[in-house]
């Protein structure tokens, strides 16, 4: 994911997830916020240290940042946190795509025009 696209400051993901919006899927809660000051999506990816070790949150991150390449949508005005449930390891990179997959598109749906 291009440096453009992500969310790099602190008080970005704290101003998205205490005035955001949430969904909620098996492996994954997604934050998300209109951004009227920026013409494309920024997204950022947290993990707890519940999930693992250094080397597996990395791990993980690398993967979901690899799932949002084919479904995100980088024309959209819009700030994303995705935080990275623990239960994020008991499920294969498919199911864990599909459930990111289904977050998206409720996403989506919300800011039809």
């Amino acid at each position: 994911m291009k440096r453009e696209f992500r969310l790099l400051k602190s008080s970005d993901y704290t101003t998205v997830i205490e005035n955001g919006k949430t969904i909620s899927t098996t492996s994954v809660v997604i934050h998300y916020l209109e951004n009227q000051d920026i013409s494309h999506v920024r997204i950022g990816v947290t993990t707890s240290t519940k999930t693992g070790d250094a080397v597996t949150r990395n791990k993980v991150k690398r993967q979901v940042k690899a799932m949002l390449d084919h479904h995100i949508n980088t024309s959209r005005e819009i700030d994303i946190v995705i935080i990275i449930k623990k239960n994020f390891l008991n499920f294969e990179f498919k199911q864990n795509s599909e459930f990111l997959y289904q977050g998206l598109k409720q996403i989506e749906r919300l800011y039809v025009e």
